[in-house]
């Protein structure tokens, strides 16, 4: 993986998402994505340094809302 094992809690590199990787599971755009990060919808698993300090969210916390939106709108995939 591209970011450093040593950097993450509890977690592994593969359970980590990009938003660009959220956005394309939930279909939904960056925007939302943020947005869903900054009410918790999702978890911010991790942030990078860096002065745009990129957020990774759990794969965990992304499959979930995917299945809780399925179940509210109907499987369509």
């Amino acid at each position: 993986g591209k970011y450093s094992p040593i950097m993450t809690t509890a977690t592994t590199t593969e359970d980590l998402l990009t938003s660009s990787q959220v956005s394309r599971m939930l279909r939904v755009s960056l925007s939302t994505v943020t947005r869903l990060g900054n009410s918790g919808k999702l978890t911010v698993a991790h942030v990078l340094p860096g002065i745009r300090g990129t957020k990774l969210y759990s794969r965990a916390s992304v499959e979930a809302y995917r299945a809780e939106q399925d179940a509210k709108w109907g499987e369509t995939a």
